[in-house]
């Protein structure tokens, strides 16, 4: 006599996996750079929104669809920006949130683009000084924070940017890849 009971759970213990996994391969997934993309929005929309009540809705896609949890980011310790991401602990690529200015008022650049940018204004003044770390290196360096902060109002009001490449904590060393 058949075991019909017996063969139906071997079939189903055979099959199902393999229906499973067929169905997680078909279901899409978000590349980095749709990730990225809906951290820039994220970030726009609280740049947009300043330092309201409720701006933490403008992650909320997201997280939605990434499981990213904006608030568990880290920052990197660099001069003048800081650069706010979320890495992954299954080792994938990092989310960049924002790059936020070091000192003075909370500023937050939302693309590569714009940090690069301004990288380059601040670094073109401030390392203009013979002696950075003297007074010359002081007022030069007052000199770019001035300037990043009139870029940052220019950023703020929509004027368009120019694509440029910095060094430094955002664009790269010389010679790095």
């Amino acid at each position: 006599m058949v075991n019909w009971a017996a063969i139906c759970i071997g079939a189903a213990a055979l099959i199902l996996p393999a229906w499973l996994v067929a169905r997680e391969s078909r279901t899409p997934r978000l590349r980095h750079a749709q990730i990225q993309a809906l951290a820039d929005a994220g970030c726009r929309c609280a740049r947009r929104l300043g330092n309201v009540p409720g701006v933490d809705h403008c992650w909320d896609e997201l997280e939605k669809k990434t499981k990213l949890l904006v608030a568990q980011a880290g920052e990197t310790a660099c001069y003048p920006l800081s650069e706010r991401l979320f890495c992954p602990e299954d080792g994938g690529e990092c989310i960049t949130l924002n790059y936020n200015i070091v000192a003075g008022p909370k500023f937050a650049f939302c693309s590569k683009n714009e940090a690069m940018a301004a990288e380059a204004i601040w670094s073109r003044i401030a390392l203009s000084a013979r002696d950075f770390y003297g007074p010359e290196g002081q007022e030069a360096d007052r000199r770019a924070h001035a300037a990043l902060l009139d870029y940052a109002r220019q950023v703020a009001a929509n004027t368009p940017i120019e694509a440029t490449q910095s060094h430094g904590c955002v664009g790269g060393m010389p010679g790095e890849d």
